[in-house]
C-alpha cells in the first residue's frame, strides 16, 4: 500500500492526511461555499419599493442601504445607487449571497451618501 488515508469530519469541511513513506500530506475539503449566492441563502427583501420606470441623471454612488430581510431582519449594507425612479426610489446594487436580485429599489429614507 502506498498511500494511507484517513478522513475526520470538521464543522466546514474534511481534513485529510495521507502517508507516503516520511511524507505526509494534510488538505482540508471544504463544503460550503460562503461567497456564492445560492437559493438557500437568499431572502426576501421586505421594503423593497418594487419595480418602476427610472431613469439615471448621475453616475453611480457608493451609498449604504437599510435593507429589511425576512430572516435576518435590518441590517445596513454597501451597495451602488445606479438610477432613480420617477417617484423618488432608488435602485441600489447590492452583492450580498443573501440577495436573490442584482439590487432593489428601496425608498429615499432607506439610502444614506455622504452629504445626504
Amino acid at each position: 500500500m502506498l498511500a494511507r488515508v484517513v478522513c475526520n469530519s470538521v464543522r466546514f469541511g474534511v481534513w485529510l492526511w495521507a502517508k507516503y513513506g516520511r511524507c505526509t500530506i494534510e488538505h482540508m475539503i471544504e463544503y460550503e461555499d460562503y461567497g456564492a449566492a445560492t437559493w438557500r441563502y437568499w431572502q426576501k427583501i421586505r421594503n423593497d419599493a418594487g419595480a418602476r420606470g427610472s431613469y439615471r441623471d448621475r453616475p453611480p454612488a457608493a451609498v449604504r442601504a437599510r435593507v429589511v430581510l425576512e430572516r435576518d431582519g435590518e441590517v445596513r449594507l454597501d451597495g451602488t445607487a445606479t438610477r432613480l425612479g420617477f417617484d423618488g426610489a432608488i435602485f441600489v446594487e447590492l452583492h450580498d449571497r443573501r440577495m436573490q436580485t442584482v439590487g432593489a429599489w428601496l425608498p429615499p429614507d432607506d439610502v444614506w451618501w455622504p452629504g445626504k
